[in-house]
């Protein structure tokens, strides 16, 4: 598969089991066989992914442009007023933009799968992370306040339809890096000292402290992955799955740098400098498959196969 190599920046994401490529000079879109169903030229300077099982939302980050996709065709476009820090789609199409505004620090809007607003949240600590649930019914929402120095994190629910918060939990001494739902009802938050699984009421369900500093984090559906770096004494990586409970439910060790880690239906994908590792993490079995040294991201599809993406094209790999 191949697409335009990019000025500057460019990201990659699983969109319907197959490829989405966004760039600052195009978009382009393919299916699991590598058919092109989407393409267009692109104008973002910093363009992010975000994608659910029906929609693709693309935006700047640190502009002022977003879109939403189908697999064909651009459904929606917007200008916003004050530059995007964060969005997320749901499976249904209902979305959220982080943004600002003269008075706050952040201003979290929702929207219908009709791109109208339907509710909108005010805060003056600065959003970190923000997700929606799949049904499109509650957002999560990670905040930073860090006047007084100790960096106190607070993580709300919102529920969509009522617009109102429906819990609050916080947290301190600890720099959160984002959140996520595995569920509509338990969400994982990923800090720089531990993991936590919480309910949407913000009751804690599980908590991980990581034994050494984290390289990577990938999430899968209701499980996520952690690429930790080699503990004092040892020469080996650890790579631990959780479910969405936060117990650790697979952990195998690695050598050596790894460029990227994606957690996929059942494996997980090591990006290694001339290899890709596909390790089964149900019996922890490894099959690994060349591929070019210039190859920077990995994207997990279903049915145990992978695309090694560099600057100019992607492979599919199905390690037969």
């Amino acid at each position: 598969m191949n697409y335009s190599r990019p000025v500057q920046n460019q990201v990659f994401g699983n969109f319907k089991n197959g490829l989405l490529v966004a760039s600052d000079s195009e978009i382009k879109l393919f299916t699991s066989t590598g058919r092109v169903t989407l393409s267009e030229g692109s104008e973002m300077v910093n363009p992010r992914v975000a994608s659910s099982s029906g929609y693709a939302l693309i935006y700047d980050q640190g502009r002022k442009t977003y879109s939403i996709y189908n697999s064909f065709v651009k459904l929606y476009s917007e200008r916003t007023e004050y530059p995007i820090a964060l969005a997320d789609v749901s499976d249904n199409g209902e979305f959220l933009i982080v943004t600002s505004s003269a008075k706050y620090s952040s201003v979290v809007k929702i929207y219908g799968s009709d791109f109208k607003l339907k509710s909108e949240l005010c805060k003056n600590d600065r959003v970190i992370s923000a997700a929606i649930s799949d049904d499109g019914k509650y957002t999560s929402i990670v905040s930073l306040n860090a006047s007084d120095g100790m960096g106190h994190i607070k993580v709300s629910v919102l529920d969509c339809k009522k617009n109102e918060i429906i819990s609050e939990t916080v947290f301190s001494g600890s720099v959160p890096y984002f959140c996520e739902f595995l569920s509509n009802d338990r969400i994982a938050l990923l800090l720089d000292d531990k993991a936590l699984v919480l309910s949407r009421a913000g009751r804690v369900i599980g908590e991980y402290e990581y034994p050494s500093d984290v390289e990577r984090i990938d999430v899968y559906g209701d499980r996520f992955a952690i690429l930790f770096s080699e503990a004092e004494g040892q020469d080996k990586k650890q790579i631990s799955v959780f479910d969405n409970g936060c117990n650790k439910v697979f952990s195998t060790t690695t050598s050596g740098s790894v460029r990227d880690l994606e957690l996929g239906e059942g494996y997980l994908y090591l990006l290694k400098s001339k290899e890709v590792i596909r390790i089964s993490t149900t019996l922890g079995t490894q099959t690994a498959s060349e591929v070019y040294v210039d190859t920077s991201r990995l994207v997990a599809l279903d049915g145990g196969r992978v695309v090694a993406c560099s600057a100019a094209s992607g492979s599919y790999i199905s390690f037969d």
